[in-house]
């Protein structure tokens, strides 16, 4: 009789404890996060011919299914507050904050490689560390990403890829250390693929899609 009971108990922990982890590892993919992409154009969608379902936050919730993703990208948008389109002066901006989110991934820095927005450059970490702490103070005390840009194919306004991957992306890993958040690198995954850049900048659907399972990898921590 006490070895029936010791049987059935430790049948019991043995299932508990296999039902526990399988919950946690389906939970590990973001489930009913509210994501808030926050971005330039590349975020937003631009170019494509249909950013609501094609650009990579609507790729990502396709991808996440029980998260909630806002996209928030702004066209021309700067991480720069002396840039020319600051983010932080943007209705985008503050949406991005009343979204309440409990994750945020930011993909800033391409336009502030334009020669007018990067003498400026000086005020970059500390800009960036601006906007962190912006989120952080948020209640819903979200889990930031910062991202480093993609890359260039084709030069425009001072916007290259010399200057995105030399300068920009040194800056961005430096935020990274001083603020502790996560770095998603989306420079990599689409090196040597001008081809999904049609105007050298701005992904198709495909390079979209492929910033959307970096973006998925990161915060899945896979």
């Amino acid at each position: 009789m006490r070895i029936s009971a010791f049987i059935l108990i430790w049948l019991t922990l043995l299932f508990n404890g296999c039902d526990n982890t399988d919950h946690t590892h389906s939970t590990a993919v973001c489930a009913n996060c509210r994501i808030a992409c926050v971005g330039d154009s590349i975020t937003e969608g631009y170019g494509l011919h249909d950013p609501a379902t094609q650009s990579y936050p609507a790729q990502l919730a396709k991808t996440l299914h029980s998260a909630i993703v806002g996209n928030f990208g702004k066209a021309g948008a700067t991480l720069l507050r002396s840039g020319d389109r600051p983010y932080a002066q943007t209705a985008r901006f503050e949406a991005s904050k009343t979204f309440a989110p409990t994750v945020v991934v930011i993909a800033l820095g391409t336009n502030d490689a334009k020669d007018r927005n990067w003498m400026h450059h000086d005020t970059f970490i500390q800009d960036y560390l601006n906007l962190i702490a912006t989120y952080r103070r948020l209640p819903s005390k979200p889990t930031l990403y910062i991202a480093l840009p993609p890359p260039v194919f084709r030069s425009t306004q001072g916007i290259s890829d010399r200057r995105i991957r030399d300068e920009i992306h040194p800056l961005i890993r430096q935020v990274a250390v001083q603020s502790g958040v996560g770095l998603i690198d989306l420079y990599t995954p689409l090196q040597g693929q001008g081809d999904l850049f049609p105007d050298g900048i701005h992904p198709n659907p495909k390079g979209a899609g492929i910033i959307a399972e970096t973006v998925y990898r990161a915060i899945n921590g896979s």
